[in-house]
């Protein structure tokens, strides 16, 4: 039986006192060996606790997900209740073809964009030289270029400002989450 994951509680509360699919910060590292940061919207959490955001494909943080670099963290600040999560862990891009629940997490994300936030997938890759977009033909089904990001999380440093002030780490090893009390 799976061990529970200590830190999906909280987290999942402040995050719908404060709003659903709130902006975090994700970073990657570039090829050169840089941090990259940038602002994405939470879509959601899986049943497990994993986190996922959606993106294009040809984006330059999906790049820096390659199988030498998958290194992916996130920053959540909760302002309702005070709660900053980092987490981190591994950076999988599921796209066309993804291995179930990841195919039908994909289909729901892109069945909840309006017209207007699909078509930007069919144009030029994101942050090249501006092209005018071609409008497509048909919008119902997503492009190769639409794929979702999921945070496979091995480590979470959780802090709360008080008073009194909490923090918390918690690592995975293994299918077993250590839970240790640190001074915030």
């Amino acid at each position: 039986m799976p061990q529970p994951t200590p830190w999906l509680e909280p987290f999942e509360r402040a995050m719908s006192r404060d709003r659903s699919n709130p902006r975090v910060q994700v970073a990657t590292v570039s090829p050169d060996g840089l941090p990259t940061l940038r602002t994405v919207v939470l879509r959601g959490l899986l049943g497990d606790g994993t986190p996922w955001f959606h993106t294009d494909a040809r984006s330059r943080k999906v790049d820096h997900l390659d199988s030498e670099r998958p290194h992916l963290a996130m920053l959540a600040w909760f302002e309702a209740t005070q709660q900053q999560f980092r987490l981190t862990g591994r950076g999988v891009v599921h796209g066309a073809g993804a291995k179930e629940p990841w195919g039908a997490v994909r289909l729901s994300a892109w069945s909840r964009l309006s017209p207007d936030n699909r078509v930007p997938f069919f144009g030029p890759p994101p942050g090249r030289r501006y092209v005018e977009p071609v409008e497509p033909s048909s919008l119902e089904v997503p492009p190769d270029s639409f794929v979702v990001v999921a945070l496979e999380v091995d480590e979470v440093d959780w802090l709360r400002l008080g008073p009194p002030h909490q923090r918390a780490s918690f690592r995975k090893v293994g299918a077993t989450w250590l839970v240790q009390q640190l001074t915030p």
